[in-house]
């Protein structure tokens, strides 16, 4: 993947959010990279102010933007677990 070619597809405060969403991205063959995820291990005290960018191909935001609202519908619908 080209790095002159990625545009942000969004950001999150918490890093496991990204990389669910960037696993999902790439299950459904779109290429996606996490941004920033090294900043916050050198320095975890900033990890709530550093977000964490998922950038994808120019050519495939509009089809991860899709994604990204199904992913995100899907995972705030969701209830929790009965005990």
């Amino acid at each position: 993947m080209s790095d002159n070619n990625l545009v942000k597809l969004t950001s999150y405060s918490a890093p496991y959010m990204a990389e669910i969403l960037k696993g999902a991205l790439e299950a459904n063959g779109i290429s996606a990279h996490v941004f920033n995820t090294h900043s916050s291990s050198i320095m975890p005290h900033l990890s709530q102010i550093i977000p964490f960018d998922v950038m994808v191909q120019k050519k495939d935001l509009v089809a991860a933007k899709k994604l990204m609202l199904e992913f995100e519908s899907s995972a705030l619908s969701e209830e929790p677990p009965e005990e």
